[in-house]
């Protein structure tokens, strides 16, 4: 029996590996490797190591994250049930409105970066159109683990419905705040506060 087991095992790892890679790899993962290396080459171009060109450094960062981010359905998981309670112009403008205020929120962390690598882990599979894309962000300090939940639209495209940080979701994380605000205010007073943080 221990014989057959040195023989048999070592050819059941290998088996193994190569079941598991696909599982490791795949089109969400290839979609997230492809976009995140254009965010990191536009941060590495020299021609926006001027601080004058930081505002057109932003807009080609938007760019890329208007191709990888579905922002209506970031905008309805952050909504939850009111999303069904807006009109489609207060939809049009939710979704707008709460763009921005990511972007605002994150894009200066993004144009703060220093050489920072990027390890790509693995892709899961949470259903036949919808996978979790594990990656690493190596800073000097520590590692920061960043999962990008993705669904298929189709004909090879991948786009993102929400991002985990260190763990918590990005969306939950705006859903909570949006619930407190309409437990005491109207969906025109919600607009209205992310107007203004828009405009700071």
């Amino acid at each position: 029996m221990t014989r057959y087991l040195a023989r048999i095992l070592p050819a059941a790892l290998l088996l193994g590996l190569f079941l598991a890679a696909p599982a490791l790899a795949g089109p969400a993962l290839d979609m997230t490797r492809t976009e995140v290396e254009k965010v990191l080459a536009i941060l590495r171009d020299p021609a926006f190591k001027d601080p004058a060109t930081k505002t057109a450094q932003r807009e080609k960062l938007r760019g890329v994250a208007d191709e990888f981010f579905d922002w209506p359905a970031l905008a309805r998981r952050a909504a939850a049930l009111e999303w069904k309670s807006m009109t489609p112009d207060q939809r049009k403008e939710f979704t707008e409105l709460f763009s921005r205020i990511l972007e605002k929120t994150y894009m200066d962390r993004i144009q703060a970066y220093t050489n920072e690598s990027v390890r790509y882990d693995k892709e899961t599979l949470l259903d036949k159109d919808k996978a979790d894309v594990s990656t690493t962000v190596a800073t000097a300090a520590k590692d920061i683990p960043i999962d990008y939940r993705l669904y298929d639209t189709g004909g090879g495209t991948w786009r993102v419905y929400d991002v985990f940080v260190e763990g918590v979701s990005l969306v939950k994380n705006y859903r909570t705040q949006f619930r407190d605000i309409l437990a005491k205010n109207s969906v025109e007073e919600l607009l209205a506060q992310m107007r203004k943080k828009v405009a700071e």
